[in-house]
């Protein structure tokens, strides 16, 4: 059976569906099944066309039919070149599809850095913030106290005494012309 057309053992042509291939097998094996012989004799010969139905078959599956096909439409040599190229051309596109797979890695994990950056840079802005809002109204709340107590007391409680710029400047002034004097 091997060297014979498995189109022929099933009694289709070459350009029909897999559908087509399906159904053709399933009546050719209800068709020449031994079981269904009626004389002893028969059922040998049934047995040896059912094997070739079933080699038919295999080779022409969906999946091996192909294969089926480039065999019967070149001799040997050719169709071992052309699988031998077909092999070639898989590879460089196996190749090519894992050159293109690492580059988008590639990129992936750049766009994940650079996230983390700016998600790292942005908790880092509001850690600031919170201080800097913390730090305001802590401020204020102080600020606040102080100006309740002077409102109640008349008078500032504060430590610090009340900066007076323009005085300062007089002391200063005064200070260096007696230090001049006394050079």
């Amino acid at each position: 059976m091997s060297n014979a057309n498995p189109y022929q053992v099933l009694g289709i042509s070459q350009d029909v569906s897999d559908e087509a291939v399906k159904t053709a097998y399933r009546k050719s094996a209800l068709r020449h099944h031994p079981d269904k012989a009626k004389r002893p004799e028969d059922v040998t010969t049934a047995t040896e066309r059912m094997k070739e139905i079933n080699e038919a078959w295999e080779k022409l599956k969906p999946e091996n039919r192909k294969a089926t096909d480039a065999k019967i439409r070149m001799p040997g040599r050719q169709y071992a070149q052309k699988q031998k190229q077909d092999r070639a051309k898989e590879d460089f596109r196996k190749a090519q599809e894992a050159k293109e797979n690492l580059r988008k890695a590639q990129e992936n994990f750049r766009r994940r850095q650079r996230e983390q950056q700016q998600e790292e840079q942005e908790r880092a802005r509001q850690r600031w913030r919170q201080e800097r809002k913390k730090k305001e109204q802590k401020g204020r709340e102080t600020r606040n106290a102080s100006e309740d107590l002077e409102e109640v007391f008349g008078e500032r409680t504060s430590r610090a005494p009340k900066m007076d710029f323009g005085r300062m400047k007089r002391r200063n002034r005064n200070n260096r012309a007696r230090w001049e004097s006394e050079e």
